[in-house]
């Protein structure tokens, strides 16, 4: 519930029926999405923020080519049994 409130005082300061109303409507719709990005760590984008990115391919170093072929394979060895990306 913290996750989704977005702090534990947040949801330290929900009086039981309130807490009771949250779970019942999360057995019809619960908010998996939010869930997850508070567990990978990425923060709300504010209404007004505007996130600047572009899908344009860029050319990359071959030092930081193989910082991310590591990186890829540091995460891989961490998280899971073998490597996805492979």
């Amino acid at each position: 519930m913290v996750e989704w409130l977005g702090s534990v005082a947040e949801a330290d300061g929900l009086r039981m029926d309130e807490a009771e109303e949250i779970a019942e409507h999360w057995q019809d719709e619960p908010p998996l999405a939010a869930c997850v990005r508070a567990y990978l760590g990425i923060r709300p984008q504010e209404p007004d923020e505007v996130v600047e990115f572009s899908i344009e391919p860029r050319e990359v170093s071959a030092e930081q080519w193989k910082r991310i072929c590591e990186a890829e394979k540091s995460y891989a060895e961490k998280h899971f049994r073998r490597n996805p990306l492979q």
